[in-house]
This record gives C-alpha cells, structure tokens and sequence, in this order.
C-alpha cells in the first residue's frame, strides 16, 4: 500500500516535470520567435547605422572641406590683418609727412610775408630815387598828379597835353578842351586894363587894374596846375581870370608865378603865396580889402596860406574864394609831387585835414560831375561846423573849373556872377 502510494506520488511528480518542461519549451520557443524577431530588427538597424555611417563619413568629409576652407579663410583674414597693419603704417607716415609739409608752408609764408616787406619797403626806396634821380620817372609823377588832382593841364598848341586832357576830364571833354584853347588863342588884354610884371625878391608876380585907376582892394590870384604847372604854361588862362576878377570888383589883381614841383614841392609853393600876401599888405592894401581867390591847387593853396597866416598871427584877409579847390592830397598809391617827403596829410599840404575857426567868409564852388567834389563840400561842411560863414554852390553836371570857359559857358558865367555878389558883400560896394 505504501510502495503503490510511491509510486502514484512519484507518477504525479513526474507528470508535473513533462509538463514544468513543456511549458518551459513553449517559453523558449516564444523566447527563440522574440529573438529572431530581436535580430530582424537589429539586422534592419543595422543596415541603418550603415547608411547612417556613410552619411556620417559624408558629413566628416564635408567637414574636412569646411576646416580647410576656414583655415584657408583664416589665412586670407591673416593676410588682410596684415595688408590693414600695413595700409595704417602708411596712413601715419602720410600724416606724419602732411604734418611736415604744413610746417613746410608756414615758413614759406613766413618768408613771403617777409619777402614782401622787403620788396615794400624796396618800392618806397625805388620810388624816392626815382623821385629825385630819374626824369622819365619824375614826367610820370607829373601826369598822375594830373589825373588825381584833376588838374588843370592848359597846354597852347601842345597835342600830346591836349590828348591826355581828353582823358582825365579836366574840363569836360574834347569840345570844351577846343574850347578853353580857342578862348585863350583868340585873348587879347582889354584895352582899358594894364598888366604889369614885378619880380620882388626873386618872387615874380602880374599885376592887373585898370588903366588910370588907383584901387584900394586887391586880389590875391592862386593859380592851378596839380602844383607842377607855372604861369609860363597856362598864363594866359588866369590873365583871363585876373582881368575877370578886376572888371567884377574894381580891385587889382595880384597873380603870383609860384614855384612848383617836383623842382621845388612843399612848403615852395605856401612860402611864395604867403610872400605874395606880405606884398601887397607892404604895399597898403589893408586886410579887410584884401581876398584871397584859387582855382584846383590855388583853391588849396588859399586855404592852406588862410591857414598859415591864421597860425602865425597874421592878419586874416577879407574873404576867401576857392573853385574845384584840390584840398586832399593824400591817397593810398601815390604820392604827388608836390607833398615831397613830408606827410601828404599834413593841412599846409591838405587842407582838408586843418581846423578852420576864425576863418573869414568864404564862397567855393564845385561842380557836380567832377572828382574833386568832395574836396570841397566836406571842407565847406567842415569850415560851417567851426562857426565860419560859407558859400558853397555844387553847379550840377559841371565840370572841374568850368568857371574858366567864360563867356561861352552859360554855367561858367553864372559861376562868376556868384562871385561878383560875393565880393560886393564883402566889400560893401558895388564895383568900380
């Protein structure tokens, strides 16, 4: 009982292992299915890593071809570092070679400027030699103080006087030029008037009245001419006048011969109006019937002899008449002959630069269109504000001493009917 119960027992234990056992050879055989199926799969990824590996190959071998082209980049960008280091060295030594060139230049126009002091101050020297040494140089100065001065050039007969008038527009033009010629070709002294030379101390003088008369009023004469022309040039141009101013004043009438440049410049020609002055006061004309008269130069040299006699505590004359009075001889390119080496502002010289209080009247006359026309209005506006009675008549459109072309100059002769109302004021009288 107990053997055949072992046995069943032992029956039961093995019939559990065939079975233990054939489950277990269905696990295996599941596991073997999932280990094929594990081996399809690792074969599919392996073909993929495969693929992937030559891509990756690909991609390395790109990457190869991109590190040499940035090495090759680096090295141009090495090479442009370099080319840009160099570029800015030559950068510095252009600046340092502007640096010096700036320097350069400076002393360059350093020395111009010094240069240029040098070659002044070599002109003025030129000039003053030229002045006193060369005669080409001296005709020069004579023609440009013409046309500064607009002065009076009255040449008889000289063409080459007369074609440089007709530049300068001295008196207004070919026409007026034939003209003021033919007045003086065709002049003859009146008949009823004497003229009379005196020489006084080497001082040369004409004195003009009217026959048989004995005048106790005088006019002093101051003839123009840029201070270079003499009555032996234009004489007979203020023997005109002169007889003029005797006809309308019943005065004599003292023309004085002074001495001009370049021969003789300041105070040559103030020291001889002033001699002029003297004689006629040693003579008895008294001062209150005295007048002073001038036309261009001589209208500045009365104001320049008023001015010095004022000075110098000399009796002043009566009254003063000035007409295209040159009163300004200063300018900044030249210098006119008759200022020499003194200082062309200096008022014996210019009047235009004096002071003019205690100054007797005075009638001046400009006319409108010529270059000297503030010569006078600004002395005559200068002269007012100093308290002195003026007359000062612009004749618009009028030439420089237009008062000269008398009696065929309408402008002209009211010009001097002015002047014998001016004088009749002075004196008081009418005329003789």
């Amino acid at each position: 009982m107990s053997k055949t119960a072992n046995e069943k027992d032992r029956s039961k234990g093995m019939a559990g292992k065939s079975d233990g056992m054939a489950e277990n050879r269905k696990g295996i055989a599941g596991n073997k299915a999932d280990i094929a199926e594990a081996r399809e799969w690792i074969a599919g990824n392996s073909a993929d890593i495969a693929k992937d590996s030559k891509v990756i190959a690909g991609n390395r071998g790109e990457v190869a071809e991109n590190r040499k082209e940035v090495a090759g980049d680096g090295e141009g960008i090495a090479g442009s570092r370099k080319a840009i280091t160099e570029d800015r060295e030559e950068i510095i030594g252009d600046r340092k070679a502007i640096v010096k060139n700036r320097e350069e230049l400076a002393n360059s126009r350093k020395h111009l400027i010094e240069n240029g002091k040098e070659i002044s101050d070599n002109r003025e020297k030129i000039i003053k030699r030229g002045r006193k040494k060369s005669a080409i140089w001296i005709a020069l100065l004579i023609l440009v103080a013409a046309v500064a001065a607009g002065g009076f050039w009255l040449a008889s007969g000289d063409r080459k006087n007369e074609t440089f008038m007709q530049g300068i527009l001295t008196i207004g033009g070919n026409s007026n030029i034939r003209l003021l010629k033919q007045l003086n070709d065709n002049w003859k002294l009146p008949g009823d008037y004497s003229l009379e030379v005196i020489e006084a101390g080497g001082l040369v003088m004409e004195w003009v009245q009217k026959k048989d008369a004995k005048p106790d009023k005088a006019i002093l004469q101051l003839h123009g001419g840029a201070y270079t022309r003499s009555l032996k040039d234009n004489g007979t141009t203020y023997r005109r006048s002169a007889v003029q101013y005797a006809r309308l004043s019943g005065a004599g009438v003292l023309t004085v011969d002074y001495r001009v440049a370049p021969e003789h410049p300041y105070p040559a020609a103030l020291e001889d109006a002033v001699r002029a002055y003297e004689w006629l006061l040693d003579q008895g004309y008294l001062p209150e019937n005295t007048i002073i008269a001038g036309d261009s130069a001589g209208g500045g040299l009365t104001l320049a002899t008023a001015l010095y006699i004022r000075d110098n505590d000399m009796p002043m004359p009566a009254a003063l008449i000035t007409m295209s009075a040159w009163t300004n001889l200063k300018y900044r390119r030249w210098i006119p002959p008759y200022a020499g080496d003194d200082r062309a502002d200096n008022p014996y010289i210019s009047p235009f630069y004096g002071e003019f209080h205690d100054f007797p009247p005075m009638l001046m006359q400009v006319g409108g269109d010529e270059m000297l026309l503030d010569d006078t209005v600004k002395v005559a506006q200068k002269a007012r504000e100093a308290g002195v009675a003026v007359v000062q008549t612009t004749y618009p459109g009028m030439f420089h001493v237009f008062q000269m072309l008398f009696p065929e100059l309408p402008d002209a002769n009211r010009a001097w009917e002015e002047v014998e109302a001016f004088i009749k004021t002075v004196y008081g009288t009418a005329a003789n």
